[in-house]
Order: structure tokens, then sequence, then C-alpha cells
């Protein structure tokens, strides 16, 4: 049996080791590595060797248990200029991520290539591993040999298929005290489409796919008689363009076209349908479940706000 203490340090060595300040010619290049959030294999034995944590006969062991655990997933894309590394392996090891500001060439919200967004809001709290962990559930699942993905311990950019990519972020925001407050933030991007003006949008069956790994990934958190990890789907409501805050609706299912919102003293229809052509039934599929048409045009009042000026626990009536 092993010891959970013995667990912990073998764990620790490759994801909060410091890398050198002079490190040798050797290693150089993979510490540096590390720090992008890919382990080589050299480098790995070398840091469980040098802490007496392996002498070389368990390794493959405990590589497949730290893959098991979700620290790390096998690297399927390697470099063919890096003669050295051929026949190791390598992985990626998100919790080594570093944070990652928008970049001035990424494709905004609103292009038509990108869906629109979902948001995830976790009732106030957003543990630090979910996001690591599914980084590591979609590599697992969707990584391509020869794809490398763009990844950040708040951002990243994940092959789906051919045709599609899967961005994953954690935006935040901050409560009436001041508080931070994360929601994780869902959409999937069209890779076809060079223009970014291109009115081509993500494929359903593609959104679809999404959305089920995404939220079947927290269902995995109640295995084992665990609490697990609640959480409410929420879509932007338009009206924030009008307010001095964001304010968000809680999206139930994708049955409904349209949403009701009151935030600017009037009452005003948000017209969803998008969110249900791409992420929900279609409409065979809503006759099968008995979903009758005047229900799906009947508008939803929201539920959810969040803004700078608004407590996170009011907004969502706990």
């Amino acid at each position: 049996m092993l010891d959970p203490l013995r667990l912990v340090e073998i764990v620790t060595k490759f994801v909060t080791v410091v890398s050198p300040k002079y490190p040798s010619a050797k290693y150089r290049r993979s510490f540096d590595k590390l720090d992008k959030g890919i382990l080589e294999e050299d480098l790995l034995r070398k840091l469980w060797k040098d802490s007496k944590v392996d002498n070389g006969k368990n390794f493959e062991f405990l590589v497949a248990l730290m893959i098991q655990l979700g620290f790390i997933c096998e690297r399927k894309t390697t470099s063919r200029h890096d003669v050295k590394s051929v026949g190791k392996q390598s992985f990626f090891v998100p919790l080594r991520l570093a944070i990652k500001t928008r970049q001035v060439g990424q494709l905004p919200d609103d292009s038509q290539s990108i869906s629109r967004p979902i948001y995830y809001d976790f009732e106030g709290y957003l543990p630090d591993v979910l996001f690591p962990y599914l980084i590591i559930e979609f590599l697992n699942k969707f990584q391509k040999e020869g794809v490398d993905p763009i990844l950040a311990c708040n951002y990243a950019e994940l092959y789906l298929n051919e045709n599609h990519h899967v961005i994953l972020s954690l935006d935040k925001f901050i409560t009436k005290k001041d508080e931070r407050k994360f929601l994780l933030k869902m959409a999937i991007k069209r890779t076809d489409s060079f223009d970014e003006t291109s009115k081509e949008e993500p494929s359903a069956e593609a959104c679809k796919l999404v959305l089920s790994t995404v939220e079947k990934s927290f269902e995995h958190s109640k295995d084992g008689g665990r609490r697990g990890i609640p959480f409410k789907r929420c879509i932007p409501c338009q009206c924030s363009d009008q307010l001095d805050k964001k304010h968000f609706q809680i999206l139930e299912d994708f049955t409904c076209g349209k949403l009701m919102c009151t935030e600017t003293g009037k009452s005003v229809t948000m017209d969803v349908t998008c969110y249900k052509r791409l992420f929900g039934c279609s409409s065979d599929e809503d006759q099968n479940e008995g979903t009758s048409s005047s229900h799906q045009s009947q508008p939803r009042e929201g539920k959810l706000l969040v803004d700078k000026d608004y407590d996170m626990k009011k907004s969502l009536n706990l």
C-alpha cells in the first residue's frame, strides 16, 4: 500500500519544483518546457531520483498512477526537430501553467466562428483543481498528434476535431465585498473559418459534444460517494451593455427560445434561439420528448446577476 504522505511527495517533485537559476545544459530546455506545462521523461526521472522517490525500478508504475489520478496526461505532440526526444515520453502538467493575458489576435466572443459562450458558476466557489482537470479530460479524449494546444492556468484552446477547437477560460468578477469570484467560460471555435467576419458557426454536433464532456466531468466529482461540485449554467444577458454591471441569466435547459430580463426597469425579451440551435435537441428530438412549441416560445425570467456592486450569494438566491 502506498503511503499518502509518500504520494504527496511524488506529486510535488514535478508540480512545485523551482527551476534552478543555472540548470545544467542537459536539462535547461526541459526546465523551460516544464514552466510551460510540458514535463519530459528525462527530467521526471531526474527529479524523482534526486529526491529518492524512485530509483528507476517503479517509474512506469508511478507514471501510470499519476495519469490515473489526473495529475498528468500523455503528450502526443512532439517536435520533429528535437532528435533527443525520439523514443522518450513527455506529459502535459496543467498545474504548472502560468497565467495568460488575452492576445490581440484572439477572436472576439461575438465572432460568428465562435459559439456563444456558456458560463458555469459553482455557487461562488471554484475548486482550484477543476480547470486543470478539465484540460486533462479534453486532452485525453481529443488530443491529436502534431497539434499543440494553447495552455495556461486560466485559458486553454484545445483540439476537438478537424474543424473545431474548444476554448476554456476563467473569468474574474468582483463582488460587493471586493472578493474575487471566478466563472468558468466555455466556447467552441470553428477552425476552418479563416476570416473573422465569417458567418459559418460551429456545428451543433460539436457544441453538444463539448457541453456533454464538460458537464460529465462535473458529475465525476460525485464518484465514490463524494458531495460533488454543484454548478449553475448561465449566459450573459443583453442588458449588460446598458448597465454598469455584468448580468447573467441562468440557462436551465435549451428548450426555451427566449428569456425575460427586468434589470433595466423594463421587461425585455432576450432571444436565445442560438443556444437552443447549437446546444439543444433537434426538432425531431423535441417531438419525441413531448416538448410543445408553445412551451418553447414562452419567455423565462433570468435569475443570475453578477457585478462589482452585487453580492454573489444574493444574486444566486442562496
